[in-house]
């Protein structure tokens, strides 16, 4: 019962969405949130996650969506083709004027996954923080030398508390 709870959440959230819009980061780390859980009664003991948001995050106004793909990239490409499983991280703070979020993963990295994926996900982010953020804003995807896989993005804080 809990995983429905978790998957109403979610699509809750994606029809409330009618236009592109910023969210309170709250909102998407609990849409974030229950997308893992569901994974997490997927793959049990294979996937560890670790997720951390200091209060001031919480606060900040973040478009919607903008984790929730990376995230489930990092699962699908990093964490779902290894037989051990794998660890995904989410860290988001506020760095002076702006937010800092990262995701990362130590699964097989881009060149061992199984399942070859369309950048969909990535394009997608990329697209909505151009939109919402022309020049203003950093991502970085990057395959550490260590393994894995590190998604790193940077936007202008805004505090939702108006």
């Amino acid at each position: 019962m809990k995983t429905l709870g978790h998957l109403n959440t979610i699509l809750r959230m994606t029809l409330q969405q009618r236009a592109p819009e910023k969210v309170p980061f709250v909102d998407e780390l609990r849409v974030v949130e229950s997308y893992l859980a569901i994974q997490k009664v997927r793959f049990a003991d294979r996937l560890q996650i670790k997720v951390e948001a200091t209060p001031e995050a919480l606060e900040g106004l973040v478009p919607c969506f903008l984790l929730q793909p990376i995230v489930e990239n990092a699962i699908q490409h990093g964490i779902a083709p290894r037989a051990t499983g794998g660890l995904v991280e989410t860290y988001v703070k506020r760095v002076g004027d702006t937010l800092w979020m990262q995701v990362r993963d130590n699964g097989c990295g881009p060149n061992g996954s199984r399942s070859k994926g369309h950048g969909i996900g990535i394009q997608n982010t990329r697209e909505r923080l151009a939109y919402f953020y022309p020049d203003a804003h950093e991502f970085h995807a990057v395959a550490p030398a260590g393994g894995g896989y590190e998604v790193r993005i940077q936007n202008p804080y805004e505090s939702a508390a108006l």
